[in-house]
């Protein structure tokens, strides 16, 4: 990785490889006769494709562009500053469009207390959890205290984040993709990282969460 500013980006907008980004506890990579991602709901290949770019990810109907990506043909520069959407997410279900029926392989949610002057979080101060598959977004009421993932059936992926820290004032989901109709080791992967920050006050009395 690069020098600490860098790292400190890296870490909010989830730049490790593909064998660890964002997930410590993956299984080994797949091959494409064995899909073996921890937690996975496996589909059909050919509904576990690379977009051609980034989907746009709406949270509470305001558009979030991604800060960092980790995608085919690109370099997958380290931002220097960061800027942040701001959003009221107390209880936000953000909203993935994926054309032509994409299923992320892994959702991955990490919350900071703060950032820096140049906008950057420091990476020690994560919070972090994978989110699960569930097979349906009508699942994903039965899922509603914890973070979870489905496909909406009509080109999207809806994500329930659940229960958050209300201190935790800024918010990056990172975005898998996988390319399984392949018989390459590892699977090609792309990445995306969104970020927010949560502009509902922390409530009086709550813990500090630095």
């Amino acid at each position: 990785m690069l020098a600490a500013a860098a790292t400190a980006a890296a870490a909010a907008s989830g730049c490790s490889d593909a064998d660890n980004a964002g997930s410590p506890s993956r299984s080994a990579t797949p091959t494409s006769t064995s899909p073996s991602y921890e937690g996975a709901v496996w589909r059909e290949t050919e509904r576990r494709f690379i977009p051609d770019g980034p989907p746009e990810l709406s949270v509470e109907g305001v558009m979030v562009e991604p800060f960092y990506r980790n995608w085919p043909g690109e370099s997958g520069e380290v931002p220097e500053s960061l800027s942040w959407e701001e959003v009221d997410t107390s209880g936000d279900i953000p909203t993935i469009t994926a054309e032509g029926h994409s299923v992320p392989i892994r959702v991955v949610h990490m919350t900071y207390p703060t950032v820096g002057a140049d906008g950057i979080p420091a990476p020690e101060k994560a919070q972090e959890r994978r989110c699960s598959e569930v097979r349906s977004a009508a699942d994903l009421e039965l899922r509603a205290g914890e973070c979870a993932f489905a496909p909406t059936g009509n080109g999207s992926t809806a994500i329930a984040l659940g229960p958050t820290d209300p201190c935790a004032e800024y918010h990056v989901v990172q975005v898998s993709w996988i390319e399984a109709s392949v018989s390459v080791e590892p699977i090609p992967e792309a990445s995306a990282s969104y970020g927010w920050r949560n502009t509902d006050s922390c409530p009086e009395g709550a813990s500090d969460a630095g």
